[in-house]
């Protein structure tokens, strides 16, 4: 089971929007609170896509304060979010939802000579189908795209974008981070496999494991990501047991002399 990453879904409910309304006020610690309560109502990996992380991470960015640390635990558990999900994408065969979240610029603008606006790339179409030239041989699309075209990401894939914004934050310690990047070249190397074992398209994956082998499982489970989610779920009992103590330093949290240390180095 997993929401299909193109999906429109309803992704609040208008309770639920209702509620964190109703919490977005000066004290933005409460707004915090609110958005974890919801984000522990979400059944993850399995009901969510890439439009729910980013919708959460538009309504954080919009209410809450940037330099608090509830801030910043709220934004790695959206980040462990959207592993969660591009694992599950991967380990079922979901190749272009893993790809989205982890690959795929959000925006893409092309800007030609002799043109002051950009053109602005559909998410899974190609440069050349976008400019016309999917048709054109070879040798006018590489002259076009050589000398009259530039490409701006306007922005990027979700999860590198989320895991940069936790780097530049200076607020992890390296161990957390070269985590999420490890876990991040596991999709990648799940997709690979899984894509060179060719299977038919459209085929279940955990159907075809279980026709299998048991040696066969065995050697194809060593190459899929199945997270557990227990970092996911370290981050909300965090945040919540920072609202209520203020003063509490999370685990997760570099403490600012360590940062001074890290700097120094």
């Amino acid at each position: 089971m997993f929401a299909s990453p193109n999906a429109r879904q309803s992704r609040f409910t208008a309770e639920s929007i209702s509620e964190m309304a109703t919490t977005i006020r000066p004290d933005t610690s409460i707004s915090i609170q609110a958005l974890n309560r919801h984000i522990d109502r979400l059944l993850v990996p399995q009901g969510i896509n890439e439009a729910v992380v980013d919708e959460l991470l538009s309504h954080l960015e919009q209410h809450t304060n940037p330099v608090t640390d509830g801030f910043w635990l709220a934004t790695a558990r959206l980040a462990e979010m959207a592993l969660l999900c591009a694992g599950h994408y991967a380990d079922n065969g979901v190749f272009d939802g893993a790809g989205d979240l982890l690959f795929n610029p959000k925006r893409l603008d092309i800007y030609q000579n002799g043109y002051p606006n950009p053109i602005v790339k559909p998410r899974h179409a190609t440069i050349s189908e976008t400019l016309g030239l999917a048709d054109a041989p070879a040798r006018v699309r590489c002259r076009h795209l050589l000398h009259d075209t530039m490409i701006h990401v306007a922005r990027g894939p979700l999860i590198p974008e989320l895991v940069e914004r936790l780097r530049q934050s200076r607020k992890f310690p390296e161990s957390y981070l070269c985590r999420l990047q490890s876990r991040m070249n596991k999709v990648a190397g799940t997709i690979a496999f899984l894509s060179s074992w060719n299977l038919p398209a459209g085929a279940d994956v955990q159907k075809t494991l279980h026709a299998a082998s048991t040696e066969t499982r065995r050697f194809v489970y060593a190459h899929l990501c199945r997270f557990d989610g227990k970092l996911f779920r370290r981050l909300g009992d965090e945040i919540d047991r920072l609202q209520k103590d203020p003063q509490y330093r999370s685990r997760f949290i570099v403490m600012h002399s360590e940062v001074a240390c890290r700097s120094a180095q």
